[in-house]
Parts: structure tokens; sequence; C-alpha cells
């Protein structure tokens, strides 16, 4: 069977997105997989190579999306109210899938999936690089001290962005979401100081 043209493969990828997040890489078999995919499991394979194939397309296709949708909400204001319009626009809005798809690929990991791992840590690094970024960005602004640690602050918004995003999975409450955004907000900008 020939690969999909690409609007359907675009397509498939966003549902196998969405049918990973659901499930897991290992949580569903490839019968259900095809089943949400509208594709035979001998397509998957004709067209992805592997169920793992895929999941590492879905993955690549995940991080670029992550990243410009970080870069468009930083581009909008300074450094801390991009963090806030970057968060808000995830957890509260909900315009793309709140707990990161990469974390959660990492922390689900098992031995058999070690090509999935090692690509999920890269794009992770990736990510850190864009914030990397735009913590100099700020710094050069004024908005974070010189006197601050780049890669030790780097890693603190990190942790806030995955912290505040993995803590609205279990939080439906706006005005609770919203006092984490601001919390989170709040700390790091002690912390540039």
């Amino acid at each position: 069977m020939p690969r999909p043209k690409l609007h359907e493969r675009d397509e498939t990828l966003r549902k196998a997105l969405d049918f990973f997040w659901k499930n897991g890489f290992s949580g569903g078999s490839t019968r259900e997989l095809g089943q949400a995919l509208d594709m035979h499991p001998g397509s998957i394979y004709s067209a992805f190579g592997s169920k793992e194939g895929l999941c590492l397309e879905v993955l690549e296709l995940y991080g670029k999306q992550s990243h410009q949708w970080f870069s468009e909400c930083m581009a909008e204001a300074g450094f801390f109210e991009g963090l806030k319009i970057y968060l808000t626009a995830m957890v509260i809005d909900k315009k793309h899938p709140c707990t990161c798809f990469v974390a959660k690929t990492l922390s689900s990991h098992l031995e058999s999936e070690q090509n999935l791992v090692e690509r999920a840590k890269a794009l992770m690094d990736e990510f850190r690089g864009e914030l990397r970024a735009q913590v100099e960005k700020a710094r050069k602004a004024g908005e974070i001290g010189p006197k601050v640690d780049r890669d030790a602050f780097t890693t603190m918004v990190l942790v806030q962005l995955t912290g505040v995003r993995s803590f609205a999975d279990s939080v439906d409450e706006r005005a609770e979401l919203e006092r984490a955004i601001e919390e989170a907000v709040r700390l790091l900008k002690l912390a540039a100081q």
C-alpha cells in the first residue's frame, strides 16, 4: 500500500498523538491503534515501518509544534509575561495537549522503548536550548539580573513549566490553574533578581 498523502499523513499523526497520549506507547495494541487511525495494522507498518516508527514520527511532530507554540508565545511579550501567555494557552485555554508529550514519554519509558526515550531526551534538550536562548534574551533586556546563573535559571524555568502543565492534568477549576500560573511566574521573578 502506498504511503498516505501528506495531508492524510498529518491527520494520521494527529490521531496517533491523541492515541499515544491517552494510552502511552504500550497501553494499546496495534489493532486498537489501527482502529483509532482508521487504518489496518498492516497499513501502519507499510506507512511508518512499525508502531515505534509511528510514535517516533509523532514525537517529532509534537516537538516541532511545541517549539513553535513556545516561540510564538514568547514573541508576544516580555519573558515573564510570555511564560504566562504560554502556560495559559496550555493549561487553561487547552489550545494544545496539556502535559508535555515528550515528558510523558520519558516518565513512562520501558527498556523496550529505548529509541523513543532517547529521542524524547533529545527533544527535551532542544527545548532547554530554546529556553536558554530566551533566558539570555531576557537578561539582555534587563528582565533577569546579570548575576543570575543562566543554566541554573533555565532549569528552574523548565521545572516550573513542566510542573504547572502536569498539575493542570489533575485540576479542572480555572481559578486554581490561574493561581498556579501566577505563583510559578512570581517565584521565577524572585529568582531572576
